[in-house]
């Protein structure tokens, strides 16, 4: 089948079906347009499955949606361009090859079996098979889906009532006093939004809540104490092993100054010398742990190496050793900024007071959340962990429908797998891996851990690095490493980790050369990997691939003068007063020019768009665009009060009333 457009090489290699595959894609890359093309492929190569038997999970509804629709049109574009080379005169079809029937009718008949096809939400995905096996998972098969507003309204009046029938219950009543302990704590409706949210996260809340609930507020801070120094430890045993750190440590220990004088440096070291001796002496880690905090406390500044420019008096040091003590402390200060987050790391005020209420919440959680459960009928309605919960334990408690599953999905492709969590993971897993190794050809996921959402909807990007990892580990187990990369009977040149499975995808054909050179010059500095962090991921730089024949495009700083007299409201309206101008300025003059399909033009409103940090600065902008006479419209950002079409409504009630 002819492709719709060239593909690049790593495009190529991730239609491959010999192996699972992960595939790192930056914006702009073509990733939808290569899952498209991968669906038919599959499908195509392998005429013993069907729609059925090919499992695409996407983040959105919207996004199936698209990706079903792009599928349909790809497939009919497919089977059109054949059909017209069938009626075209012989010699117009010289140098190309006719598309044979049997595969005409494959194209057809998958086509016609798309809207059967498994492309959805992993929670609509969970959904249905809940639905398939209703009796086994032990809940209504005509269950309702809590979604969104439904699901708040229900655990904020499951809060409530549980609140006011503890308040209600005769003493003495141990959830009742745990009750009066949260509230000398909190104000009963900042209690209600904690309790609102432990719901909505409750998959977690619950071992936690369980665990709290059994311990003491001593045993609780035993135990953080100890989690802390667990995850401070890799960051001390980097530096204790590092000879240059501890050598450093123990020349800055021995330069003093000539004087009693106490200047910046003198302050500065004097407090730490101690540590610092005994850090290059390589002590017990549990004796370098204690000390490490001080001496990145001392030597760092909101976790970045001090500035020595003016560090220390000249009249206070011999020459030699001022310049010494000014190219250790920022050496040591960049030795310790990787590590700055953890060696920071300490139980405070707060969390003493957090450790002695956490029992009685723990107690007062247990009772909203039975509440929660009893509301939704006990099954017959289910929000959005419910699926994901009960779908993971019909999967990991019943061999026999696992086994099935696995069976029946031939093949898995999982899209913007940065944002799976930990729970959607086991449920994908028990798929690939049914008795625990994973398959050696099923498994397909693409994401950008740089796009992650974070801990939005119980996101983790750590996942993907670990997937990745699996999937590499499974195809050397499958002796995959030896298989080359072939499409259309073309072998393809491959590394040894692309063999593995392991693609990057960093073609960017969505934007001009000039602001991808500014992306892979700001970006690095920002995004790198740090030992022992999983949650920081590094940068892959974008390749830029979109013609330039007509402009390279273009990047402006806009920066207001320093002026220490501006609150942040004022700052806000100058910077959009500043941004305003030069957008009256573009849409006026003619020094930038914008390129579309018949060439370079002047730019229009439409052309701009505007990306606030923040939606509390959106009224300056506003304002500043209306003073310039440039036409603009809000898209989202507003909440839903302040919508115009809520401001129309309201206006016409009150002229009704």
């Amino acid at each position: 089948m002819k492709r719709a457009v060239p593909l690049t090489p790593v495009q190529r290699m991730a239609l491959d079906s010999q192996r699972n595959i992960a595939v790192t894609a930056s914006a702009g890359a073509g990733k939808t347009a290569t899952l498209v093309e991968r669906y038919i492929e599959l499908l195509r190569l392998h005429p013993e499955i069907g729609v059925r038997q090919v499992l695409a999970i996407t983040f959105t509804q919207k996004a199936a949606a698209e990706m079903r629709e792009r599928i349909a049109r790809r497939l009919t574009e497919a089977l059109d361009d054949s059909t017209a080379r069938l009626s075209s005169p012989k010699s117009e079809l010289a140098e190309v090859q006719e598309l044979p029937e049997p595969e005409r009718q494959r194209l057809r008949q998958i086509r016609e079996d798309l809207p059967a096809a498994r492309i959805s939400t992993i929670h609509a995905f969970c959904a249905a098979l809940l639905r398939e096996y209703p009796i086994e998972a032990d809940v209504d098969p005509a269950f309702a889906v809590l979604e969104g507003v439904d699901a708040a309204q229900l655990r904020q009046q499951a809060v409530r009532q549980t609140l006011e029938s503890l308040a209600r219950a005769r003493d003495p009543d141990p959830d009742k006093e745990a009750l009066r302990r949260t509230l000398a704590e909190w104000p009963r409706r900042y209690l209600e939004q904690v309790l609102e949210h432990l719901l909505e996260k409750k998959h977690h809340a619950r071992s936690w809540c369980h665990l709290y609930a059994e311990q003491s507020p001593d045993q609780i801070l035993s135990n953080w104490h100890e989690m802390q120094q667990a995850a401070s430890a890799p960051a001390c045993r980097v530096l204790l092993d590092d000879t240059q750190f501890t050598a450093m440590l123990a020349e800055l220990a021995l330069l003093s100054p000539l004087t009693d004088e106490r200047d910046s440096a003198v302050k500065r070291l004097d407090p730490l010398r101690d540590a610092m001796r005994r850090l290059s002496q390589t002590p017990p880690l549990d004796e370098a742990l204690a000390i490490l905090p001080r001496l990145a406390e001392g030597l760092l500044t909101n976790g970045k190496p001090l500035s020595v420019s003016r560090f220390g008096s000249k009249s206070n040091w011999d020459e030699v050793a001022l310049a010494r003590v000014r190219e250790l402390v920022p050496a040591l200060g960049r030795c310790l900024a990787p590590h700055a987050a953890l060696l920071s790391l300490e139980l405070s005020a707060a969390d003493e007071r957090a450790a002695a209420v956490l029992p009685a919440l723990s107690r007062v959680f247990f009772k909203v959340d039975a509440r929660y459960e009893s509301s939704k009928g006990n099954g017959s309605m289910l929000d959005m962990d419910d699926l994901l919960e009960k779908t993971h334990q019909l999967i990991a408690t019943d061999a026999n429908i696992r086994h099935r599953l696995a069976q029946h999905y031939r093949f898995a492709l999982i899209d913007e797998f940065q944002d799976t969590d930990p729970l959607q993971w086991k449920i994908i897993r028990s798929l690939a891996s049914p008795d625990g190794q994973m398959a050696g050809d099923k498994l397909f996921i693409v994401g950008d851990p740089k796009q992650s959402i974070y801990s939005f909807r119980a996101a983790d990007v750590t996942v993907f690095a670990r997937v990745r990892d699996a999937i590499a580990e499974a195809n050397a187990a499958h002796k995959r490493e030896s298989q080359p990369f072939c499409d259309n009977g073309e072998i393809l040149d491959a590394s040894p980790a692309q063999r593995l499975g392991s693609l990057v995808m960093g073609e960017n054909f969505r934007t001009l050369a000039q602001p991808v050179a500014f992306v892979n010059a700001l970006f690095p500095k920002f995004m790198q990997e740090v030992p022992d962090e999983p949650f920081q991921v590094g940068y892959d730089p974008l390749i830029g691939c979109r013609s330039a024949d007509v402009s390279e495009g273009s990047v402006e700083l806009l920066l207001l003068p320093p002026d220490d007299s501006r609150d942040p409201t004022d700052s806000a309206r100058c910077e959009a007063q500043l941004v305003a101008r030069r957008l009256s300025h573009l849409l006026t003059g003619n020094d930038l020019q914008v390129a579309d399909q018949d060439g370079l033009r002047p730019p229009k409103p439409g052309d701009i768009a505007l990306l606030l940090r923040r939606r509390r600065n959106l009224s300056a902008y506003e304002d500043a665009l209306r003073a310039c006479g440039i036409p603009f419209q809000v898209a989202g950002g507003r909440g839903f009060y302040q919508r115009q079409e809520i401001y129309d409504l309201a206006n016409i009630l009150r002229v009704l009333c």
